[in-house]
């Protein structure tokens, strides 16, 4: 991840830097990315460059991270806005892997990143824990309509949270991979997120 002295950068020059590097792994991929073209598109030195990161895989995990973190407040926002309708949510989480996917901004990010045999999906998408973070799931658990949803204890929450995210994952996984399929995948995604609202036990 990158250094203290890249956050202490002017926000502008850092979004600068930031914009040069998307455009780097949305023009080739991985094994081919050059340092010196994004500092050559960022207006900096080499050196300065090696202050901020310590490789290219350290500023794609800082890339990574940021999307992650906005894609976190967008779900947070989407609980808040859907009366904390839990599958709401999801189905949400999901369109805007989608949008994020489609557009010509980062199009071609999502295309080289996960047409990389080497980093895999598993890079880009598994969190660092095996579950989700604790905070990540108090904070859902804490925006839930507990009226909506037949659960008894607030760990019967965290593991629906967990099941549905799983669900989730596995349709970005396979958007990021086929995009020009995402229609298809996102209808059988909203599939099996009915069937979990509805359950299959009689009782």
């Amino acid at each position: 991840m990158p250094t203290t002295t890249f956050y202490n950068l002017p926000a502008p020059k850092r979004a600068r830097l930031t914009a040069a590097i998307v455009d780097e792994f949305a023009r080739v991929p991985f094994e081919q990315v050059s340092i010196n073209q994004i500092v050559q598109n960022a207006g900096i030195s080499r050196g300065s460059f090696y202050q901020y990161f310590s490789d290219k895989r350290d500023m794609l995990l800082y890339v990574l991270d940021d999307y992650r973190q906005q894609m976190t407040r967008h779900v947070l926002c989407s609980l808040q806005d859907g009366d904390g309708d839990l599958f709401v949510l999801f189905a949400g989480m999901l369109d805007f892997c989608i949008q994020f996917g489609t557009d010509p901004k980062t199009y071609g990010f999502c295309k080289n990143l996960f047409a990389d045999a080497k980093l895999g999906c598993g890079f880009v998408l598994a969190p660092p824990e095996e579950h989700l973070p604790q905070e990540i799931l108090e904070a859902l658990a804490d925006g839930v309509n507990w009226q909506t949803l037949r659960v008894r204890t607030r760990d019967d929450i965290y593991e629906m949270i967990e099941i549905m995210a799983l669900l989730t994952k596995d349709a970005m996984t396979h958007i990021f991979r086929d995009i020009d399929r995402c229609e298809e995948i996102r209808r059988q995604y909203l599939h099996r997120l009915e069937l979990v609202r509805r359950g299959f036990a009689l009782v």
